[in-house]
């Protein structure tokens, strides 16, 4: 029997119809062949259902030497593929690593099931990741991974994140004592603060080493806060913080002023130094702008 279905009028398709049946057949995770095997419906109001939209244009796809028209198609399905599957191994090498290739491909394949892209630049396909890891069979035996692929996708975002220009810290020495406890600071965009209950921060250190695996199996439950920022040479860091270092940090996204934030810690016997803290994030680009706010007001 053949699997090429008539189209639904006398008349050629349009460009439209040709580009959302030529964009439904290759996307389709499963395979061309298997795509025209599904029954014929309409596509959702978005048009992304992976169901085949009423006109089907088969019929006009040419025979090239001795490529069926089924075969041509699966050449730009599978390199549709391909490339989304060497973009996901790059931005979760960590995951892609300890799930190793075979089992990667089919996590991914089965993600664009669920989650078929919707995104016109191809750096974005990740986002849903860390949410589809969570509930994903294959990956229950990796608790952990979870927190790893929200990691290794925060390090995206902060790859990507707006350049702003970074506080100069000579500018901390024209603030007066008297205006210091209205400080307000600005976080710079790239910066990402992680609560885990893993040390998946190692995990990503060691991606490419052979002790990755040991790691894996060793792997123990532990309180990590980790704290993800682009620095000032443009490259991502990540790196685990103490539990004030974080509530100081939460705080200052959050808008609090310096008073409020010290307050926090007035029942504290020894008082964490907050103004070295400031400091090093001002050096390393963690703290992208400073605001005096008028007294009273945070």
């Amino acid at each position: 029997m053949s699997t090429e279905p008539k189209f639904s009028t006398d008349s050629q398709p349009s460009l439209k119809e040709v580009q959302r049946w030529m964009r439904w057949v290759i996307t389709e995770p499963t395979g061309v062949e298997q795509a025209l095997q599904k029954a014929v419906t309409d596509s959702d109001k978005t048009g992304n259902a992976l169901e085949q939209p009423l006109s089907c244009i088969l019929q006009y796809v040419s025979t090239s030497g001795e490529l069926s028209k089924i075969e041509r198609l699966s050449i730009y399905a599978e390199g549709y593929f391909a490339r989304i599957l060497e973009v996901l191994e790059q931005d979760f090498c960590t995951v892609a690593n300890i799930l190793e290739k075979d089992s990667f491909a089919k996590l991914v394949a089965d993600y664009l099931k669920k989650c078929p892209s919707t995104y016109t630049n191809i750096s974005s396909i990740g986002k849903d990741i860390p949410r589809f890891v969570r509930d994903y069979e294959m990956t229950r035996d990796y608790e952990f991974l979870w927190d790893l692929a929200e990691l290794e996708w925060k390090i995206i975002e902060s790859f990507y994140a707006k350049n702003l220009e970074k506080l100069e810290v000579a500018r901390l020495q024209k603030i007066s004592e008297a205006e210091w406890p209205n400080a307000v600071f600005q976080l710079d965009p790239s910066v990402h603060l992680i609560k885990s209950n893993w040390a998946v921060h190692e995990l990503w250190t060691k991606r490419n080493v052979p002790e990755l695996d040991d790691l894996v199996t060793s792997m123990d439950e532990i309180e990590n806060h980790l704290i993800v920022y682009r620095n000032r040479n443009g490259n991502v860091c990540v790196e685990s913080a103490s539990c004030e270092k974080f509530s100081i940090l939460t705080k200052m996204h959050e808008h609090l002023s310096l008073l409020e934030i010290c307050e926090l810690f007035e029942s504290q016997t020894q008082v964490p130094p907050i103004m070295e803290w400031f400091q090093e994030w001002a050096t390393n680009g963690v703290i992208q702008d400073i605001q005096i706010s008028p007294i009273g007001i945070s």
